[in-house]
């Protein structure tokens, strides 16, 4: 078996259709399909086969599963991504839809862990979309645009009119973006694939316009990666693309059985298995019409099974493939990845030890920077730092504020509120006694006695802590914590007075 590695990368903008939908805006899929590459060989080679009379080889090579095309999925820093496993679960809130981030620790595989173990009864989110380099451990988002655009009227096409209530939009792959992915060929006779490197080729819809145009680059791999065995009592399968499966009688199914990955002995454990779907109708542009709908397991998905046999066979073969219409890459299959280990996504650090050193913050920076290699983690731990420098401050502030008249707990309601709103210190100063602010304007701006106005500005300045320096968004988390505290200390005494 021959196995290529081919890149894409986009000259021009490029609109890939999600759904079948006429109507509206036209969604992009955020990755390349094999069948789109399968479309640009069958161009060059199906037709001239068949004129030369020999249609028994273009049906071997396209039709058949002897050249498999593989999905093509963003680059993230030069490296190959894969789609995020569904296993994969974050804490509620914890990460943010940046464009690229760095996978943490925030993130917990929940195929070999409890969620109330792994996030301590914390509510835990699936991370169902994007992708992600095992390489590098960042995540890729990959950019789209939008255009607007309208029909001609045909009746009055020589003055160049647009049609009435016509409007239609695409949703596109920018330009400059690479996605890459794998060509697997049983034998590549005649297809000459290698020949394709650098060549420019059109892509999906609307190539004669001002989309679709992309260039190709191919290598060969000189060693194909070998087929595993189940050698333990315990398998995950990742689906790195969609799965098409079939049951016995050949009929389209989602429900996942070991038969259908060539196991004996083997149980599915629903448990630990994740598995989401989507169905499809995928377009055919020689017959200028739809195919039939296809309902697949979503890639990313994750399958674990048991051994339900003491005597099975230990040393069972794995396939790479499975289900039907490999030939445009569905059915492709990893067996026991290393990222669906949470040994893989956490890092070991000695959090007791760091939290016992003598000394400083810095010093305690100091010494993670010499023991960890990555500067997220660095930056993770400084960001558990702040938290609890806020939590304490916070606390310290309202044991301060209790000394002086308190106004009613809606007021500190309003405190908490501002100091939620405001990007920074400066800004919340404003809120505060600017010519609308919260201690000058209002029926209720009596109630803040001069004294506690100072003492509350004195703590966002940090006149209590002259020697610590904080950054503005400890400041006001730790407004906000003090505001809270009083606010509830408020409601305890007998409720709102307002």
């Amino acid at each position: 078996m021959k196995r290529y590695r081919y890149k894409v990368t986009l000259l021009e903008p490029v609109v890939l259709s999600r759904t079948a939908a006429t109507v509206g805006v036209a969604e992009t899929l955020d990755f390349i399909p094999g069948s789109v590459l399968l479309g640009v060989f069958a161009r060059q080679w199906y037709g001239k086969w068949r004129t030369e009379g020999d249609l028994e080889k273009a049906r071997m090579v396209f039709e058949s599963d002897q050249v498999r095309f593989g999905p093509a999925y963003p680059c993230v820093d030069g490296k190959v991504s894969l789609p995020i496993p569904l296993s994969w679960h974050s804490r509620k809130g914890a990460l943010t839809k940046n464009a690229e981030r760095q996978v943490d620790n925030g993130v917990r595989d929940l195929s070999g862990l409890s969620w109330l173990k792994a996030f301590d009864g914390d509510q835990p989110v699936q991370m169902r979309e994007g992708y992600f380099s095992s390489e590098t451990r960042r995540f890729a988002q990959v950019q789209r645009g939008q255009v607007l655009k309208t029909a001609i009227d045909q009746d009055r096409r020589q003055f160049n009119r647009s049609a009435e209530s016509q409007l239609f939009g695409y949703r596109y792959l920018q330009a400059g973006a690479s996605f890459e992915g794998c060509i697997e060929c049983d034998s590549d006779d005649g297809l000459e694939i290698k020949n394709f490197d650098g060549a420019r080729i059109e892509l999906a819809r609307s190539k004669g316009v001002e989309f679709g145009s992309a260039q190709l680059e191919i290598s060969l791999v000189e060693n194909a990666p070998n087929t595993p065995n189940a050698s333990g009592d315990l398998l995950t399968a990742y689906a790195e693309s969609d799965w098409a499966l079939l049951d016995r009688w050949g009929n389209p199914t989602v429900e996942p059985e070991a038969s259908f990955f060539g196991l004996t002995g083997w149980e599915i454990v629903p448990e630990k298995s994740f598995l989401r779907f989507r169905r499809y109708r995928p377009w055919n542009a020689k017959r200028h019409h739809r195919d039939l709908e296809r309902v697949v397991v979503s890639r990313g998905s994750v399958v674990v099974f048991r051994r339900s046999q003491e005597n099975g066979d230990r040393e069972q073969g794995l396939p790479s493939w499975v289900g039907g219409w490999n030939r445009e890459g569905l059915g492709m299959v990893r067996w026991n990845p290393k990222f669906l280990s949470n040994e893989w996504l956490v890092q070991e650090i000695p959090w007791n030890e760091l939290d016992e050193e003598p000394g400083c913050p810095a010093a305690v920076r100091e010494k993670l920077k010499k023991e960890v290699k990555n500067n997220f983690v660095l930056a993770r731990y400084e960001a558990r730092e702040d938290a609890e420098v806020a939590r304490f401050s916070g606390q310290e502030w309202a044991d301060k504020w209790l000394k002086f008249q308190s106004p009613s707990a809606t007021q500190w309601g309003r405190l908490r509120s501002l100091a939620t709103k405001s990007k920074d210190v400066a800004g919340l100063r404003q809120s505060l006694t600017g010519v609308k602010g919260l201690f000058i304007h209002g029926v209720r701006a009596k109630d803040w006695k001069t004294a506690l106005q100072k003492a509350i500005l004195d703590s966002l300045d940090g006149v209590d802590q002259p020697k610590q320096k904080y950054a503005d968004d400890v400041i006001l988390a730790a407004c906000r914590i003090a505001a809270e505290s009083m606010r509830q200390i408020q409601i305890k005494k007998g409720g709102d007075n307002e």
